[in-house]
Parts: structure tokens; sequence; C-alpha cells
């Protein structure tokens, strides 16, 4: 059940939403105007414009005219989000952070399908195996989602392939050129160097997966200092990236493929992500269990595990470590 804060702060956000809808049509709008409109007195109109404000929206005011929209800034909040959202049903609610310690660390603690945690910053952000990514303030897209998909739990490594396919196929949609890949098992790559990458973390009853947190990351305005790493500005060289449409087509693709998946549509996704892949039809070695498995990479089977030809054999690899095209 949700408490009444919480019911409160989302009916803010919706009313919030409604302005910047009649703000961004264009001019002076009379806080009159926007009151009659959203059914609120003045001074509700004139706290919700100072909220926005604060948060980064560029609002204009004047006496005698009323607001005028500049801009929405530089941050991810769950106003300008939702609105782009539209009527969408897949995210359900936005919870926002200026900074944080992981958004899968706060995931675990929330539990609902259908959150969307959204952070300008992780201080201790992190990756498959433990690793540990950085982030600069108000520059990336860094967020979780939780789903409940109620599938078996030999599914997990799709969710993998979802996560890692969303970024891509969202940056290739959005961005002429970019020309994104996929590496197995979730990373995210443009001209061989990683932008993005997914961490799968899982809540199991008895054999079904009853809650999936699927954390994404994915380097826009800040420049890495890993030399296998890059960022969307580092390739455009376009300093006015908006990172919010963007946050919103990866949703939107990742919405899609997770209906797939319900529907058991793996083939469909398979076929997709061998479309989008780097390393399929490459030579690649992995080291699983202490064992190195070298071979020719067939791509994915339909639960998103690896499948590498050795000879006449061919070999199913679990996601359990990185791979690397040789």
């Amino acid at each position: 059940m949700r408490n009444l804060c919480e019911i409160m702060q989302e009916k803010g956000i919706k009313q919030r939403v409604k302005i910047l809808k009649i703000l961004t049509k264009g001019n002076f709008v009379s806080g009159q105007y926007i009151a009659d409109a959203c059914n609120i007195s003045r001074i509700a109109v004139w706290k919700h414009i100072n909220h926005l404000i604060s948060k980064g929206v560029k609002i204009k005011t004047h006496p005698n005219k009323g607001y005028e929209f500049i801009s929405f800034g530089n941050r991810l909040i769950p106003e300008i989000i939702r609105l782009y959202l539209g009527p969408e049903k897949f995210v359900k609610e936005i919870v926002y952070f200026d900074e944080v310690d992981s958004t899968n660390n706060v995931a675990k603690k929330i539990l609902k399908e259908g959150s969307l945690i959204v952070a300008e910053q992780q201080k201790k952000g992190k990756g498959r195996s433990g690793k540990i990514w950085k982030s600069e303030k108000y520059k990336d897209i860094l967020f979780s989602l939780i789903i409940s998909p109620y599938l078996p739990y030999y599914y997990l490594p799709i969710f993998n392939i979802i996560g890692a396919l969303s970024v891509a196929l969202a940056l290739n949609k959005s961005f002429k050129g970019v020309k994104a890949k996929v590496k197995w098992p979730n990373d995210v790559l443009i001209n061989g160097k990683k932008i993005s990458g997914v961490l799968v973390e899982l809540f199991a009853e008895v054999d079904l997966i009853e809650k999936l947190i699927i954390g994404i990351g994915v380097d826009i305005n800040s420049k890495p200092k890993l030399s296998n790493a890059t960022s969307l500005i580092t390739i455009l060289k376009d300093e006015k990236l908006d990172r919010a449409k963007l946050l919103v087509q990866i949703i939107s693709e990742l919405n899609k493929l997770y209906e797939m998946a319900k529907r058991n549509n793996l083939k469909q996704i398979q076929k997709i992500w061998n479309k989008n892949s780097l390393d399929y039809k490459r030579k690649v070695k992995i080291v699983q269990n202490g064992n190195i498995i070298t071979g020719l990479s067939q791509g994915i089977d339909n639960c998103g595990n690896l499948i590498i030809r050795k000879g006449r054999k061919e070999i199913s690899v679990y996601p359990t470590s990185s791979l690397k095209i040789i």
C-alpha cells in the first residue's frame, strides 16, 4: 500500500507535468490561466513553478505577463521524464535522487513493480563482478527499473540481453551514424569502446523470478578516463544532448523487449541480438570456473546464454564471466 506522502508526491508531479505542458506551448502564460487549467489556486501554481525552478528548469517570471518557459535545464527530474513518457503505463512511479550510493541498492528497498529509480550521481555504482561504475553529476544516465516477470529462473540471462539491447537500439534510433553494438553478456560499445553496462539482480520465489532489478548506466556527457571507454559527447561532440529524451527512448525499447520475453517470443529477441552483436560469428575467449573456452561465437540461445562452436562441438556458456574477442 502506498502511504499518504507517496500519494501527495505523485499528485504534485502530475500537477507540475500539466504546468510544463502549458508552459512549453510558448510565450508568457498568466498564473491565473495555469490555475484555471489545472484547477488549483494561484498560490499552488507559484509553489509548483518555484519547485521546478529549484530543480533546474529555466522559467522566466514577469509581474505583468506571467511565466515563460526557457528550457528544461540539465536534470532528469520526474516531471520531465513523465512529460516525455506520455500515457504509457510501464513506469508506474519515478523516484529521483540528486545523489545516491547505487540506484540498485535503492531499488532493493522499494521492490515495487514499475518503479523507476533515477540518480544524477552514484557514489558506489557497480557493474558485473563488483566492478565500479564511476559517474559525474548531472552528466550521465543512471537508473534502475523494477519488474515482476514471474518467469522461470532459467530466463534470467535474457534480461542482461534485454538491458543491453534497449540501450543500443535507443542510441541507434536517436542518433544517426552512432552504430552502437552489444557485446555478450551485457555491454554496449561504440567504435569498440564501452559506453554502457547493465547489472541485473533478482529476487526469486521458488523457481520463478518474482522481482527483477535492471540497473543501467550510460556515459552521455562525461569523459571517461579509461582507454576502453567512451561517451556520447566524445563521439558526437554535441554539448546539447538531451538525457531525458534518450532515457525515455531506452525505457520504450526495454518495454518492447520485455513484452516479447513475457509472450515467450525469445526467438525474436535472439534475432535482434545477433543482428546488433559485435561478437557474433567472431572468434572469442571466455574464462569460466578457471577454464578457458575459445571458439567461434554463434550468438545467443533462446535464454541469452552464449553458444560457442569449438570444432564440431557447440558449448552453451552461462553469463558468469566476460567475453573477449580475439
